[in-house]
């Protein structure tokens, strides 16, 4: 009877931005292997302007965990929470190694043809709005 008299009840949700693919969806419900510990700029990279993450702005890995397994994102000094989900195209051990390097730098250490996104934008999912 509230409702007919024009009152306000139940909860409203705001719909997302953007529809989520199926992929990301994915990604986002398997449970994380571990950590990617991030710089500032990285996270802000990620999250405002949408770009993948480099090794330059990876500052550790915790946990351990292959390539091709899904991670969180956390920027270090923050409040510990994820700001991103996504596949990892290095292992926590080569991450350990790369961390910081520039591309001409990974792949020498490396001794490789290395990926030059630890984790391209295409997999991951933003799971914290803002920086």
């Amino acid at each position: 009877s509230n409702i007919l008299n024009g009152q306000e009840a139940g909860t409203f949700f705001m719909p997302k931005k953007k529809k989520i693919s199926a992929r990301k969806l994915w990604i986002l419900n398997r449970p994380a292997k571990g950590t990617v510990v991030v710089d500032d700029g990285a996270g802000k990279a990620i999250c405002d302007k949408g770009r993948s993450l480099l090794a330059v702005g990876v500052i550790d890995a915790e946990g351990k965990y292959d390539i091709g397994e899904v991670v969180n994102v956390e920027v270090k000094g923050k409040d510990g929470q994820p700001i991103v989900k996504g596949i990892t195209n290095y292992s926590s051990e080569e991450i350990g190694i790369i961390a910081g390097k520039k591309y001409n730098e990974v792949i020498k250490l490396l001794n490789s043809e290395a990926s030059e996104e630890v984790i391209h934008r295409d997999d991951m999912v933003i799971v914290k709005e803002g920086m």
